[in-house]
């Protein structure tokens, strides 16, 4: 059996916490003012989870297990205290006891598998949650603190799927039939540090919970406050409006690094910057026209210029986070525009407009990189036309589209499972619209459902390249940049990102000088 218990780590931050409730623990500030380009729409942590949702969600919400912040490649316990496979099959955990919702329910293991059901359930998750828990066969409830969960196949990942962005979200048992679901997507409850205050269209309020298991939060009071401009974002920064922004431009960290009163925090993230191509739509169904698309992009000129070299570019569908599953052989993607040329003629292009699709301003230097984009193609003899929307996947005609690839989970499952069998977009766009029925695309889900049940790395390895090939040659997308992300803050406080767009406000993460 394979049996996992607390770290010592773990057992040092249990005794802080259980010090810190003796003494009673004071907030260290009274608000933290927080200033985002966007706020989700709802705040359901199992349907909802772009960009806007990371930041604000895992401050409610927690589940069995989590990702070491930072190195993914390490779960760590959440309210689960321990577990132990039973099988290849079979894995039991033993949760964590003393633990109440925000409504002063405790939480048994009967919440976590109510949270589990809904997000595997097609009606009422998203398609993304039901594809990443897909593996699972059955959860049983042993005993209130005690959850046994059963794959169909072996699953050498099932931990890493449950630590994910979303998978195991705690939610009390009938909490949404009793409350109804306009009113749960309002104000959800969980077991995070902080419970919903308030959510109002340009303004979510977090409180901080004061039965809260864990270590208990240095702040009161969050407050989430949408300013879709960047300049207007700074101005508040400076003005002392408000505490912390993120999404700030490179070209403009300089600026703000010359305030004394203001600290500037700088990464990239494990979300790669993507455009996507409508494999059903001349005349990007032409597969040497997409690779002639792929090689006629500069992406490490695009990089120097727009990001000032503070990111880089991919060595094709990899992220750094998968460690051992890495292949440094495979070059960072190829600029030739001399091949690129030689593939349009050989597509048979005879110059259509192609329509490149995405969201102004959505990221980081989405309008500039799209229109240098369109003139490296222009060189290549392609005649492409940029369409910005309001809402992403607007236009059914697009050609490309820019796409914002966040990491799921650090293993190439995770990223599989976005453009194999039968699975969705976040937005709930079946991603098998653009990739129709091939001989390379059934290889492809053929090895997808073997990586998904292999258990030996080395071959688990030898899957993935062989997926990668089959990748590099149908190119249903061509990977662009990883995303380069810098937060602003007041210089008194002390405070870390993730390796996503992820706001974590716990005690654990933020303090004040």
């Amino acid at each position: 059996m394979r049996l996992v218990k607390p770290t010592v780590s773990l057992l040092l931050v249990t005794v802080f916490v259980l010090m810190a409730s003796s003494l009673g623990f004071a907030y260290q500030r009274d608000v933290l003012r927080i200033g985002i380009p966007s706020l989700p729409n709802e705040l359901d942590g199992q349907v909802t989870m772009g960009n806007e949702g990371q930041r604000v969600m895992f401050n409610i919400f927690e589940k069995l297990v989590h990702f070491d912040k930072e190195d993914p490649s390490i779960v760590t316990p959440q309210l689960a205290e321990s577990w132990v496979w039973l099988d290849d099959n079979t894995l039991e955990f033993t949760l964590r006891q003393g633990v109440l919702f925000h409504n002063g329910q405790p939480m048994t293991a009967h919440d976590i598998k109510y949270g589990m059901d809904r997000a595997m359930n097609p009606a009422t998750g998203s398609g993304s949650f039901f594809a990443m828990l897909a593996t699972i066969d059955s959860i049983d409830v042993i005993d209130d603190y005690t959850l046994r969960i059963t794959t169909a196949d072996p699953d050498p990942i099932l931990l890493t799927r449950l630590a994910s962005l979303w998978g195991s979200f705690a939610i009390p048992n009938g909490y949404i039939e009793e409350v109804g679901e306009e009113a749960y997507i309002t104000k959800p409850v969980s077991t995070g540090p902080y419970m919903v205050e308030s959510f109002e269209p340009d303004r979510i309020v977090l409180r901080a919970f004061e039965d809260y298991w864990g270590v208990k939060p240095n702040v009161q009071e969050l407050v989430y406050i949408e300013i879709p401009e960047l300049a207007a974002r700074m101005t508040a920064l400076i003005n002392g409006e408000v505490d912390l922004i993120s999404t700030i431009g490179p070209d403009q960290v300089g600026f703000l690094e010359g305030y004394d009163h203001i600290y500037v925090l700088s990464k990239p993230i494990a979300n790669m910057h993507i455009l996507t191509f409508n494999i059903t739509q001349p005349p990007t169904d032409n597969k040497l026209l997409r690779q002639a698309l792929a090689l006629g992009i500069d992406r490490q000129a695009i990089v120097d210029a727009l990001f000032f070299g503070g990111t880089e570019v991919p060595r094709s569908y990899q992220f750094r986070e998968y460690g051992s599953m890495v292949n440094e052989d495979i070059p960072q993607n190829i600029y030739d525009p001399e091949r690129a040329k030689q593939l349009v003629a050989e597509s048979g292009y005879k110059g259509e407009v192609l329509y490149y699709d995405g969201v102004a301003n959505y990221y980081t230097g989405t309008n500039e990189a799209a229109e240098i984009i369109v003139e490296m193609w222009r060189q290549i003899g392609v005649n492409a036309q940029i369409r910005f929307s309001e809402k992403a996947w607007q236009n059914p005609d697009f050609n490309v589209h820019t796409w914002s690839n966040t990491m799921r989970f650090p293993d190439f499952s995770a990223q599989a499972l976005q453009w194999g069998i039968g699975t969705t977009r976040q937005d709930g766009t079946e991603i098998t619209q653009t990739w129709p029925d091939s001989e390379l695309r059934r290889q492809y889900n053929e090895l997808q459902v073997e990586l998904e049940r292999e258990l030996d790395p080395d071959r688990r390895y030898d899957i993935y390249q062989e997926m990668l090939a089959i990748w590099r040659e149908e190119v249903p997308a061509t990977e662009l940049w990883f995303a380069p992300e810098s937060w602003a803050m007041r210089a008194d406080i002390v405070w870390n990102p993730y390796y996503a767009h992820i706001m974590d406000f716990g005690g654990h993460n933020l303090s004040f000088k």
